[in-house]
């Protein structure tokens, strides 16, 4: 073989070992908490929410089912506490949400109320949400994550695969 095509050849093979996929440069793939609402059972530990809230509609890039939220003046309509955190972090929310009337918003703040981030479920169609805003976390600080649709006026929303996710900043 002459040198010119094993040097070809080798950089051929070479050039596929050096691709990756390239990564966001924001996001560790850290999932802190993730949720699709296919049964009740996926509402363990949720406030709020009865297995009546979860309904067989959800995004195609969800599974079959999603989660109902709506209610009146006594909010929030469904809430889940997170458990204190164990490092500092900063962390981003994201859902498939549908407004169904006059929509609503998914939440995720610190329990003492030091700081917060909100996904406004607007579309009337399933769209996925990302918080524009990221929520810096200390050690031993508890969350929670609330989902209000409703109050003064009546409103409904559907939500699914609620994701919580650490990021680099």
């Amino acid at each position: 073989m002459k040198p010119k095509s094993i040097f070809v050849i080798l950089l051929f093979f070479f050039s596929f070992l050096s691709c990756e996929k390239d990564q966001d440069p924001v996001y560790q793939n850290d999932s802190f908490y993730f949720n699709s609402f296919e049964s009740s059972s996926d509402t363990a530990g949720w406030y709020g929410i009865s297995e009546y809230n979860i309904v067989e509609e959800a995004p195609k890039a969800g599974g079959k089912n999603s989660l109902n939220v709506s209610g009146g003046c006594v909010i929030p309509h469904a809430y889940y506490r997170i458990d204190p955190l164990i490092e500092d972090c900063s962390l981003v929310l994201k859902c498939w949400g549908k407004n169904l009337s006059n929509g609503g918003s998914v939440s995720l703040l610190t329990e003492n109320h030091s700081g917060s981030i909100h996904i406004s479920v607007s579309e009337t169609s399933w769209t996925d949400y990302i918080s524009k805003d990221t929520l810096h976390c200390l050690t031993g600080s508890s969350l929670i994550l609330e989902l209000i649709s409703g109050g003064l006026k009546p409103s409904s929303m559907l939500v699914d695969l609620i994701e919580i996710t650490k990021v680099d900043l």
